[in-house]
């Protein structure tokens, strides 16, 4: 081969994607992150979600890179501009380069990934900035032995008042990071992609008074759908549709609940949702109201002292 020919074939070697410098989608995928942590090409955060793609993080050693949860991080960049463009682009190619069925590396296959696990957090690393990445908008939230904990004097809505009108408009200052409302609750939100029907666990340690709300909301509105939980109060659990039209209650549980519960709240394909404290089924209701997928999800301590020992979400209807 003449010097010539050479280089042109390193020169169109070198002008193909870097997609197409291993059957890694490991590797490739660290040697993108890397040049992108270079080039400030993308939020700090958004590559710390890639990089427990790798596999070589220590929350996620020993698994396989992920293709479709790559695709999920990519829509979500698109959504939330966490990305430059170019850097996108280069994603969606290096998706696209390995999502195919006899990837071995992948831990999906084209079989229903319904029941996958969204987020999982017991906050025992200690940080609950990392792996799931939680954006505290709001109010001082901390690990402490046992979980999550943050605290709130001041009640900034009661059961009595409008729930979803105040709640809607402590996300908006939670997604926003508006001020005026500092000091009245504490909010705390992650980015994930949650699918329509879903399933969300969680283990609380509240307060004798006070309100919890939690649940998945979409970015460009904060619409969605609130779990509100008021120890040793009347209702206990509210279950609140929020809209660009309004927020009302869907359902509520007019007993009392403990101080320390342990909540299930599942919704299936065709809307109909249940809420269970302990094992029992506690609220049943139907609400079609949001068809398309969720890009969060929030927890915002309304007024009182509350810890978040586990939380699980995962997609489908238990």
């Amino acid at each position: 081969m003449s010097r010539l020919a050479a280089l042109l074939v390193a020169g169109s070697l070198l002008s193909a994607s870097a997609l197409a410098a291993s059957d890694d989608l490991a590797t490739d995928l660290d040697k993108l992150i890397d040049r992108a942590e270079r080039n400030h090409a993308a939020d700090p955060a958004f590559l710390n979600d890639l990089r427990d793609l790798t596999g070589n993080t220590y929350s996620s050693a020993a698994k396989g890179p992920d293709v479709q949860e790559l695709q999920r991080l990519i829509r979500r960049a698109e959504r939330t501009h966490a990305a430059q463009p170019s850097f996108i682009k280069e994603l969606e190619e290096l998706a696209q380069q390995y999502d195919r069925g006899d990837y071995e590396g992948s831990t999906y296959s084209s079989s229903d990934q319904s029941n996958e696990v969204v987020i999982e957090d017991d906050f025992s690393d200690g940080d609950f900035t990392h792996n799931p990445h939680w954006i505290a908008s709001s109010g001082d939230f901390r690990v402490e032995q046992g979980g999550l904990h943050s605290a709130v004097r001041e009640q900034y809505a009661s059961t009595q008042e409008n729930p979803g009108t105040a709640i809607a408009g402590a996300l908006l200052g939670a997604l926003t990071g508006a001020q005026q409302t500092q000091g009245k609750y504490a909010a705390i939100h992650t980015e994930a992609a949650i699918p329509n029907a879903f399933t969300v666990q969680i283990s609380l340690n509240g307060s004798q008074h006070g309100r919890f709300d939690f649940g998945p909301y979409q970015r460009d509105s904060a619409a969605g759908y609130r779990l509100a939980y008021t120890p040793g109060e009347k209702p206990a659990l509210q279950l609140v549709r929020i809209s660009d039209s309004g927020a009302s209650v869907i359902e509520s549980y007019n007993g009392s609940l403990s101080r320390d519960v342990d909540l299930e709240w599942a919704r299936d394909e065709n809307g109909r949702m249940t809420v269970s404290a302990g094992g029992k089924r506690l609220i049943e209701a139907k609400d079609q109201s949001f068809r398309d997928d969720f890009d969060g999800f929030v927890m915002i301590n309304g007024g009182g002292d509350f810890t978040v020992q586990h939380i699980a979400i995962r997609g489908g209807a238990a």
